[in-house]
């Protein structure tokens, strides 16, 4: 007779710990860009940053290499060098080791996909041919990176723990990124607003104060659904609230906004809510802001972030509108000028391949308007096309338990999209389709 123990079957929890591959570049990582906070030498972090990212790529793990990738993106704006920036070349390196891994395993690639990197292609090839632009070759590696993406999260063995792995490279990347800003703010490094009559300090990450908010909200995502140490938890989106109130940016206010609505509205779907706590919250986030809007907190931070959204407010009910959003939508009208008048009929509908009309018409200033330069650059349809490929990028994550995070990231990259151009920035491209 079979006891019932020799009956029970032993079912293996999913191990979703770090990875040995994933502590190595973390380590690697992090050494580097610690090494440039205090060094602040773009040649020291080149080179460690490519030299890591080759040592990287040839371990067996490409989810380890996607991740550090994403590391990476934080710090763009610094890894500049004579030809190519180096998250640039990782970009281009990344995407023909991906394309070899399609190829080799004999993936197959979605329609949508399919058409999304027919467009990169064809946009690229028209803006190297006709305007001798290699910006727009990023898109296609850029595209494969996303396939790839999608194919790890088929993968069983991949698909407990990727996004888990992915979301803690962007926390860590973050935090090293306020470090930078507070050594740059004790060196006299600091970006400056005028308000009341003053010059205010901006502390800065490292891509400036109007982008600064959506890599905040996209690092928050670890702590808020992640660490298990409550005080850790705390202490990081503390930290993280700090600095998007010292951005005294109005994006980030906007951005911060839309993320706790989102966090709240699911919380409430999923029944952790009721009606009377939720009505509770509601009052008393509302009593709160009206509160310190009419009298201030004694907090300098709060208090110059209400001090400019009044000013903001007073200016469009005035019908200031440029003053307002500090000169951006006179020029998006320079821009929606050029496209309503000087485009033909074909080009409105599928762009010209330009990359940049700053250089091309000789425009004071970027549209800060990523949508714009979108609109463009490829035209309405292919537009239309990628915001469809923006909403199935989420819908895509339905039937697991990372779609409320992919909503949270993408919305905070499509907000901050709107007062930014990132057009040609890896970084937003990726996470905007991904």
């Amino acid at each position: 007779m079979m006891s019932a123990a020799t009956n029970t079957v032993q079912i293996k929890e999913p191990d979703i710990r770090i990875r040995v591959s994933d502590k190595k570049a973390l380590y690697g990582l992090s050494i580097a860009s610690i090494l440039f906070v205090f060094l602040q030498n773009n040649q020291i972090l080149n080179l460690a940053i490519i030299a890591l990212f080759l040592a990287i790529l040839t371990q067996k793990d490409m989810s380890t290499a996607i991740c550090s990738y994403f590391y990476l993106t934080t710090w763009e704006r610094f890894t500049t060098m004579p030809v190519l920036s180096a998250i640039s070349i990782i970009d281009m390196i990344l995407g023909l080791v991906v394309v070899i891994q399609l190829i080799h395993k004999r993936i197959r690639i979605r329609l949508d996909d399919s058409v999304l990197l027919c467009i990169a292609c064809i946009y690229s090839v028209i803006a190297l041919l006709l305007h001798r632009n290699m910006s727009g070759i990023k898109m296609i590696f850029d595209v494969f990176i996303v396939i790839y993406i999608r194919y790890i999260n088929q993968e069983k063995e991949d698909n407990a723990d990727f996004w888990k792995r992915a979301f803690l490279f962007i926390f860590i990347s973050t935090i090293l990124s306020i470090m930078w800003g507070f050594v740059s703010y004790m060196q006299g490094n600091v970006a400056t607003i005028y308000l009341d009559g003053n010059i205010h300090s901006r502390l800065r990450s490292t891509v400036g104060t109007d982008r600064s908010c959506m890599l905040y909200c996209a690092a928050a995502i670890y702590p808020i659904f992640y660490m298990k140490k409550k005080w850790l938890k705390i202490c990081s989106l503390g930290l993280l609230a700090t600095m998007t109130l010292l951005t005294l940016s109005i994006t980030a206010v906007l951005c911060v906004s839309v993320f706790c609505i989102i966090l709240l509205i699911d919380s409430y779907r999923k029944s952790k809510l009721n009606k009377g706590i939720l009505a509770i919250l509601i009052v008393l986030i509302l009593g709160t802001f009206y509160y310190v809007y009419n009298y201030g907190s004694g907090i300098n931070a709060i208090d110059n972030m209400i001090f400019r959204a009044k000013k903001v407010s007073m200016l469009a009910s005035d019908g200031e509108y440029s003053s307002a959003t500090s000169g951006r939508t006179e020029i998006f009208d320079d821009y929606w000028y050029i496209y309503s008048n000087r485009f033909s009929f074909f080009n409105k509908l599928f762009g010209s391949g330009v990359v940049n009309y700053k250089y091309y018409y000789d425009l004071p200033d970027y549209v800060h308007n990523t949508y714009m330069d979108m609109l463009l650059y490829m035209g309405l349809i292919p537009l239309i096309f990628v915001f469809y490929r923006f909403y199935n990028g989420i819908k895509y994550y339905k039937n697991n338990n990372y779609q409320l995070q992919i909503l949270l990231l993408k919305t905070s990259y499509a907000l901050t999209a709107l007062s930014v151009s990132m057009f040609t920035a890896t970084y937003w491209w990726v996470f905007f389709i991904i």
